[in-house]
């Protein structure tokens, strides 16, 4: 392990001061964790297209490689193939990934622009919660002359800062961002929630029920950290039963000296319930639910390949959901809470996990990666193979990295999304063939990806559900541990930081109890985007 992994380690070993990190908490407040399990009264499991009791989750990242759009690029610029939903159910996996054809493009750009997305994907799901994460918003030299962080609240708080350019490079984004999800799923349609409506009625779907309802999406809050930042937008109809009582953020730093914020995460989370009426928009009144926390982390972990850069982001990780605390921002009266404290949890950002075998590898006794064997897979659209290599995949499902129990990943269907040449509108942007128009989709691997890194999954979303309230998966007596897999001989650092109490077992129960709650709806990346190095990655969930 080398010197910045040690001090990342002792760091998130001793907690805050004197205390660990969950004592620091109990002692700003009285704990949650007695709180009842929350689960319990909301179905969060995949039910019909719609269903009054799903909460849908949108939830994207993108490293925009410090690059702010400038009123010339908003002309033609536009994030609508990142954040819309794909037009058929059909493709809802792989919709404008690198393994589908042009003619899905051509369908959604041929669209009636007239009417939404929502009705031209046969009834897809309109999120009721965005959230998108951002990294290298500006350059570093740039940050350095912005506050450090911030976090504002409010459509009107958040309008103000943006005019007077006060969000660190998030100005644009928010434009761009809230203009995509009107168009995506904006607009008037008919659903079966009014004011008629009963929760307990099975006739959801008769004429005297259909309303026409309109959705529209604003930014509800926001939090930066030097050159990251995460954005939370919110549906507002007249008949969502999506009711926040509390907000909470949070930031940690891993970069320079193990504490500055060039890389690390900055997070948000809520406290949701949903109304009884549909049309009730009073906090007064009773819901049906108690309240759900969801908390969202997105980071931007450190760069490079070889072992001791993929050490050092095993590290982070750890000291991230170790450590990071989020602190109310909307209500003095309820706790802080621990990012890993919370019922539901998505991991967004760019992770910068590599192919394991590139760079310096001294534990594997295999050849190195070869760049051109990697150019030739993805050539080939074989990204399975691709992520038989993936450092992300391998710490996660191999070797049970403790600070990863329970998450899950949807399948992942396309291709890498790192380290691309830079296109600005169809034109590459690298000195030897600027200007010069090309057809994205067909490009080979040498071409589409630059010479100075392997192509990587980089850009990634996981999720998971926390059982550790309810607890009805684990056993009541735990078998003894066991020791993961040490095939390809791993360095003993990273087996001595393994958790011995996690067994094999746990580790399966926490995985079963996330995928009952929480299902994947689509996951997806957007090859066709060349603003920065890398592509964009987005998901649905519910």
């Amino acid at each position: 392990m080398d010197a910045r992994a040690e001090r990342l380690r002792r760091r998130t070993s001793s907690g805050y001061g004197n205390h660990t990190a969950e004592e620091a908490v109990a002692n700003l407040s009285q704990s949650t964790n007695a709180q009842p399990n929350p689960f319990a009264d909301v179905q969060l499991v995949r039910s019909p297209l719609n269903s009054p009791d799903d909460i849908n989750v949108l939830v994207g990242t993108w490293n925009v490689a410090t690059r702010t759009p400038t009123p010339e690029d908003l002309k033609n610029f536009d994030l609508l193939p990142w954040l819309s939903a794909p037009v058929s159910d059909a493709s809802l996996l792989n919709l404008f990934s690198s393994s589908d054809s042009s003619e899905a493009l051509d369908e959604f750009n041929t669209a009636d622009s007239s009417t939404s997305r929502l009705s031209a994907a046969g009834r897809s799901i309109a999120p009721d919660i965005v959230v998108l994460g951002f990294q290298e918003l500006v350059t570093q030299p740039s940050a350095i002359f912005l506050p450090h962080e911030n976090f504002v609240y409010g459509a009107a708080k958040i309008a103000v800062k943006k005019d007077a350019k006060e969000l660190g490079g998030l100005e644009p984004w928010i434009d761009l961002a809230t203009s995509a999800l009107n168009r995506a799923y904006g607009g008037k349609l008919t659903s079966t929630s009014s004011p008629s409506y009963n929760p307990t009625s099975t006739d959801t779907t008769s004429e005297e029920n259909q309303q026409e309802e309109t959705i529209t999406y604003e930014p509800l809050c926001l939090h930066r950290m030097t050159a990251l930042g995460i954005l939370l937008l919110t549906r507002s109809d007249p008949y969502t039963r999506i009711k926040i009582s509390s907000i909470r953020s949070g930031s940690i730093g891993t970069g320079l000296l193990g504490i500055y914020g060039n890389k690390g995460s900055v997070s948000i989370s809520l406290d949701i319930s949903l109304s009884n009426d549909p049309t009730d928009t009073s906090s007064t009144l009773p819901s049906t639910s108690k309240p759900v926390s969801f908390c969202f982390v997105n980071a931007h972990l450190g760069p490079h390949e070889g072992e001791s850069y993929h050490d050092w982001r095993n590290e982070e990780i750890s000291s991230i959901f170790d450590t990071l605390v989020l602190h109310p921002r909307n209500n003095r009266h309820i706790s802080p809470r621990l990012a890993s404290n919370h019922d539901a949890l998505w991991f967004l950002g760019d992770t910068n996990y590599r192919l394991r075998g590139a760079g310096s590898w001294k534990s594997l006794k295999s050849e190195p990666l070869a760049r051109s064997h990697v150019y030739d897979l993805i050539d080939k659209g074989d990204y399975k193979t691709l992520l038989s290599y993936d450092e992300l995949t391998y710490i996660r499902e191999r070797l049970k990295w403790p600070s990863l129990k329970g998450f899950l990943e949807a399948p992942i269907t396309f291709l890498p999304t790192y380290k691309h040449h830079i296109y600005h509108f169809g034109k590459l942007d690298f000195p030897s063939e600027k200007n010069k128009a090309v057809d994205l989709h067909h490009l080979p691997a040498s071409q589409k990806h630059s010479s100075k890194r392997f192509p990587a999954y980089c850009d990634r979303i996981l999720y998971k559900a926390n059982g550790s309230l309810r607890g009805s998966l684990s056993s009541t007596t735990p078998p003894p541990p066991t020791e993961p897999s040490q095939t390809d001989n791993e360095s003993e650092s990273l087996l001595n930081r393994l958790d011995e109490s996690t067994s094999a077992t746990e580790w399966e129960d926490a995985k079963r109890f996330t995928s009952k709650a929480v299902t994947p709806l689509s996951y997806r990346t957007v090859q066709q985007m060349g603003w920065s190095d890398h592509k964009p990655v987005v998901g649905m969930w519910t």
